[in-house]
């Protein structure tokens, strides 16, 4: 089933400043059709609260960090990720650190890094449960 969509004169499709997340529209002169996932996130200010801005504010941003100053890549899988081992990489910093910002929905989740494709638990975490792989997985509780 192809998705839902709106039918919105183009002078009304909305726009976001990345730098200062100001909302704005775009000037056109016809009108166009959009997916309603394009219109997520873009509420009028006085509206009732969706279910993607109900979602946003459940969440916390949390910081991944791993040391490992020789390593080459550095990824975080878990439960919040699918357990994907390459979809959340940790970007180097100078003293040879590793950091991801993620955001979070609020509960429990389990998680291993992935350090030039293996996995491993974060040093710094005190809890973690068995995954029935024979080792045991991070657990982080937001």
């Amino acid at each position: 089933m192809p998705p839902r969509k709106t039918t919105v004169r183009a002078e009304e499709i909305p726009t976001k400043s990345a730098s200062k997340g100001i909302k704005k529209t775009k000037p056109a002169a016809k009108s166009v059709e959009l997916p309603q996932s394009r219109l997520a996130g873009f509420e009028d200010e006085g509206a009732a609260p969706t279910k993607a801005t109900k979602t946003a504010a459940k969440q916390k941003t949390h910081r991944f960090s791993f040391h490992a100053p020789s390593a080459r890549d550095v990824f975080v899988a878990g439960s919040f990720n699918e357990w994907n081992p390459r979809a959340t990489p940790l970007k180097r910093t100078d003293d040879g650190s590793w950091t991801v910002e993620v955001p979070l929905s609020r509960g429990s989740h389990e998680y291993r890094f992935v350090v030039d494709g293996e996995w491993v638990n974060d040093p710094s975490v005190c809890k973690t449960v068995g995954n029935g792989l024979g080792s045991s997985n991070c657990v982080l509780e937001i």
